[in-house]
């Protein structure tokens, strides 16, 4: 099951993918422009791990 931060760094990717600004992701999603930029700069794996760093990745 993904949380709601994976389902944001896949969101943010793809909204990039289609050709929004870090603007308009940062508004379509209720981020900061920095908090898009850097999960842009990150692999999947990497904001994965990210999101475990600081215990917000549900645990089984």
């Amino acid at each position: 099951m993904e949380t709601r931060k994976n389902v944001m760094d896949v969101e943010i990717h793809r909204l990039k993918k289609k050709g929004f600004s870090i603007s308009q992701i940062a508004m379509q999603l209720g981020l900061s422009r920095p908090t898009v930029r850097k999960y842009l700069k990150m692999t999947f794996e990497e904001a994965e791990e990210e999101l475990m760093d600081q215990g917000i990745k549900q645990k089984y």
